[in-house]
């Protein structure tokens, strides 16, 4: 003789509406047929909730994988990249062997970065050479250091202005001769030098200010 009995699910670790509902439904059936049914529920909501974590997870997993690449690609993009354009026209004289250019400009937004005159002392202690050559090298060494900060180089600079104490021409051809070796691409900045009788330390030779562009 089969026995009716009501089968309900047990719900209390379930939260979601639809499961609930269906869940607490009674079924009127034979002993047998209601053991069936309740295994058979248990498994849909145990097989429902592993696919919900596994999409949880994948989505989770999709999201983290999208930021990164989204993140490699922002630090590309604020990457500095030299926009600087030089012109030398025709109707002047080519200022490439004296290691400047006519005129300069930019070619994106940015800002400027104005570098203070830079001598050719030596580390901390700012030891002066009283060799011309080696304060040269030194105060475009500095230069650099000073671009370096804003993480530009020699090619992100528009114009730079040199100061020569007692200038001849042996000096210009040192000068030159050392401005070659750091802009070795001989895309030089607007240039202007300008002899002096003295700077403003004693044994100074040589003072570089720059005027450098950083893009936004």
């Amino acid at each position: 003789m089969l026995s009716a009995y009501v089968a309900v699910i047990p719900i209390k670790s379930v939260n979601i509406p639809s499961i609930k509902a269906k869940a607490l439904t009674y079924v009127y059936v034979s002993e047998h047929i209601g053991i069936y049914i309740c295994f058979h529920i248990q498994n849909k909501i145990i097989d429902i909730m592993r696919s919900i974590v596994l999409n949880l997870s994948t989505l989770c997993m999709g999201f983290l994988a999208f930021s990164q690449n989204t993140n490699h690609h922002k630090s590309k993009k604020t990457a500095n990249v030299a926009t600087i354009t030089h012109k030398n026209p025709k109707g002047l004289f080519d200022p490439t062997p004296f290691a400047f250019s006519h005129a300069t400009t930019n070619k994106a937004e940015g800002k400027y970065v104005f570098i203070s005159g830079q001598s050719g002392g030596e580390g901390l202690e700012h030891h002066l050479s009283k060799d011309f050559r080696t304060q040269v090298k030194f105060s475009l060494k500095n230069l650099e250091t000073a671009l370096a900060d804003y993480k530009l180089g020699v090619n992100d600079i528009l114009k730079i202005t040199i100061l020569i104490v007692d200038h001849d021409q042996e000096k210009l051809r040192i000068w030159t001769e050392e401005m070659h070796k750091v802009w070795k691409n001989n895309e030089f900045p607007a240039s202007t030098l300008i002899p002096v009788p003295r700077l403003a330390i004693e044994d100074m030779l040589i003072e570089v200010d720059a005027i450098a562009f950083i893009k936004k």
